[in-house]
């Protein structure tokens, strides 16, 4: 893959607090989560990845309200996982800002929840995150739940190729034994799955310094991406240091380019964007407010009396966008989308 290669921050959180041990257990608070992801997000990294590290226990998903937080000022796509277990689940996480939904104890038990969310959001929404934990089965692996905290029936071959197969777009895997450790990744269980997956592949687990991601990155050419928590928390790894290495060794990497000009917006535009339910429509209504746009999420385009010298109307698209024509005619928005153009509405 020739992809740009993402180092993503891990983040276990429990409320709104930042936490972190070692193997899943241990358990202990850091800071606040939103205050880490803002510092992450300034100082280069590529992706957040918040995983609600109580959610199976207590079965909800806390994140909403640390979402809507983030996605205000954090503008690199962000991960959540815990808790979920419906669909409607997955469209209150994008609501609130999330891009991609991350997976494990729910599919393990439901693996049709996989199929569901993929034709509902699309393939790059869905993340199946795998927690593997050595053991005697045929793999070598357990797939953990629960928070690494009890073993699966699953093995992880078969659990890898059957993820893939129900419409999984990217696999983020955990090692269990090495995780919080910083004594470096399981290179052993990297270079068996490797071969095994075709979309994206993530790794983390006992990431502590330089030299094992130089080693992770140059030894598997398809590895898409790395998984850090501890050692960004306790700041044994630096972001900068860890993008001069990657450019060092020629490997492809992300470049932001920040800037608040946007020179097709007219000064007193009003932006309407229409929420047909899909997709993180929270993080582009901040991006206009950012840039000072005065934006609206509407799904009836009544509600706005548009004028088209001066209003904008923004229709995102999505991964999966049969499923979002579906919901633009179960809302009945069609019509009034062609009808708002035919009369010179800026359309996007």
């Amino acid at each position: 893959m020739n992809s740009c290669k993402r180092v993503i921050a891990r983040l276990d959180v429990k409320g709104k607090k930042l936490i972190k041990g070692i193997r899943f257990e241990g358990l202990r608070v850091i800071g606040d989560a939103c205050d880490y992801a803002k510092q992450y997000a300034n100082n280069g990294i590529d992706e957040i990845f918040y995983s609600d590290a109580v959610a199976s226990l207590y079965g909800r998903n806390s994140l909403i309200e640390v979402l809507r937080e983030t996605s205000k000022e954090v503008f690199v796509p962000i991960t959540v996982g815990g808790a979920i277990r419906t669909v409607d689940d997955g469209r209150k996480l994008l609501s609130a800002g999330a891009d991609k939904l991350a997976l494990n104890t729910a599919v393990v038990r439901d693996p049709n929840l996989i199929n569901k969310l993929s034709e509902r959001f699309g393939k790059q929404c869905v993340v199946v995150s795998i927690q593997a934990c050595k053991s005697f089965n045929k793999s070598g692996w357990d797939v953990m739940i629960e928070s690494g905290r009890e073993r699966s029936s699953k093995d992880l071959f078969e659990w890898v190729k059957e993820v893939q197969e129900r419409g999984a777009g990217e696999i983020l895997i955990t090692s269990v034994d090495k995780d919080g450790t910083g004594l470096g990744h399981d290179n052993n269980l990297l270079e068996k799955v490797i071969d095994l997956i075709n979309v994206p592949l993530v790794f983390g687990g006992g990431i502590g310094d330089i030299n094992h991601l130089r080693a992770m990155f140059i030894n598997h050419k398809n590895l898409s991406g790395v998984s850090i928590g501890f050692s960004l928390h306790h700041k044994k790894l630096k972001i900068s240091n860890i993008k001069q290495e990657l450019k060092k060794q020629n490997l492809p990497i992300r470049t932001f380019i920040a800037s608040k000009h946007i020179s097709f917006i007219k000064e007193n535009v009003t932006v309407g964007i229409i929420d047909y339910g899909m997709g993180n429509l929270q993080s582009l209504k901040n991006a206009f407010e950012i840039l000072g746009k005065k934006s609206e999420l509407i799904n009836n385009i009544d509600d706005l009396q548009y004028k088209s010298s001066s209003n904008l109307l923004i229709l995102p698209g999505v991964g999966a966008f049969p499923e979002g024509m579906k919901q633009l005619y179960r809302l009945e928005l069609i019509d009034k989308i062609k009808n708002y153009s035919k009369k010179g509405g800026c359309l996007i």
